[in-house]
This record gives C-alpha cells, sequence and structure tokens, in this order.
C-alpha cells in the first residue's frame, strides 16, 4: 500500500500526512503540486450528503473519493485500479464514464473543457510529474487529445451540464458543480 493511500484511509490531516511519509522514508509532496490528500472535514462533509451524488477531484482529474450516490449514477469508481481513476485518462484512453450522454458537438465541448481544465492545471502545477506524465500518456495515445490540446484552451470550469444515462432511469440530468478551492497567497 502506498504512503498517500494510506494517509487518504486514515483521514490524516496534512501535519500528520507528512510525519507519516518521513516515518515511511518518504517526503511529503513539495508544495507546487497536485495532492492526492483530502482533508478530514471534507471527506466528513462528504458523508453527510445522503440525498445527492458528490465526488471530489484533484486538479488534474483524479477521482479522489465519491459517496455512494455518485457511484450509483455513475458507476463504481473503485472498479478502477487507483493509478486510473482519472476522469480525463478514462476519457481518452479508458472505458470512462460511459453513462454520460452527448451529441458530436456535446462530445467536443465536454472533451475540450476536459482538456482545458488540464491545460490550467498544468499551468498551476508546472513541476508535478504527474500532470506532466499525463499529458505525455494522453498525447502518444489519443490523437483526439493531441487535437484538441493544439487549440490550446485554458478553462477553469465553476460549473456545466451534462446528461446522465441511467439503467435504471430514461434521459436523467444531471448538473456537474465544481467547486474550486482558491490558491493560497504566499505570506510576507
Amino acid at each position: 500500500m502506498r504512503c498517500s493511500t494510506a494517509c487518504r484511509a486514515l483521514r490524516l490531516r496534512s501535519g500528520e500526512r507528512d510525519h507519516l511519509s518521513h516515518l515511511a522514508g518518504g517526503l511529503p509532496p513539495p508544495p507546487g503540486r497536485v495532492t492526492m490528500s483530502i482533508r478530514p472535514s471534507v471527506l466528513r462533509l462528504m458523508a453527510r450528503f445522503t440525498d445527492v451524488s458528490a465526488m471530489l477531484l484533484n486538479a488534474k482529474g483524479d477521482v479522489l473519493a465519491w459517496n455512494p450516490l455518485a457511484a450509483t449514477l455513475l458507476g463504481d469508481f473503485s472498479a478502477w485500479p487507483p493509478p486510473r481513476r482519472n476522469l480525463i485518462w478514462q476519457r481518452f484512453l479508458g472505458e470512462g464514464p460511459g453513462r454520460i450522454v452527448a451529441d458530436d458537438n456535446e462530445r467536443d465541448r465536454l472533451d475540450a473543457a476536459l482538456v482545458a481544465d488540464l491545460r490550467a492545471a498544468a499551468g498551476r502545477y508546472p513541476e508535478d510529474p504527474g500532470i506532466r506524465r499525463l499529458i505525455a500518456d494522453l498525447r502518444a495515445g489519443s490523437p483526439q487529445f493531441e487535437q484538441l490540446r493544439r487549440r490550446r484552451q485554458v478553462t477553469i470550469r465553476r460549473a456545466d451540464r451534462k446528461r446522465i444515462a441511467h439503467p435504471r432511469a430514461r434521459g436523467a440530468g444531471a448538473r456537474l458543480r465544481c467547486a474550486a478551492r482558491p490558491r493560497r497567497r504566499p505570506s510576507t
């Protein structure tokens, strides 16, 4: 088990995560890199969402946590191995969340938004090896990703709308809300 996986399972705070990483002989994630940790307060909040689906992603599209309703609506994310629990990788190289329904124009818009989101994350975290590796894999394996990447769009979506095709519901609509955590200003 990787140290970051254990930290998430134990719901450790950042200081506790750093200490466990040190004890395990590793280093905590350096500043300027996308974190895989979730604050315990966020996990507790998600656990209280019993009447709405919720999913937590990091800046590069990794699915970090989800509640039972999200799994019911979109599919079981635990079926994907942890390194493949990335929505962007799944869309362009994997099986993806196949319940999202879109015509060609809508699919192009949604795909372009994913690529633009990843470009924005790469700009915010230029030293993150996970983002660089993800982009390299996508460029090598998906001509569609590369074509969209060449558009050079940068976006941070705050909200979007997608239509979900669920096996038990006909054409159910779902609204995707994205809450971006603001970057902290360095203290002077």
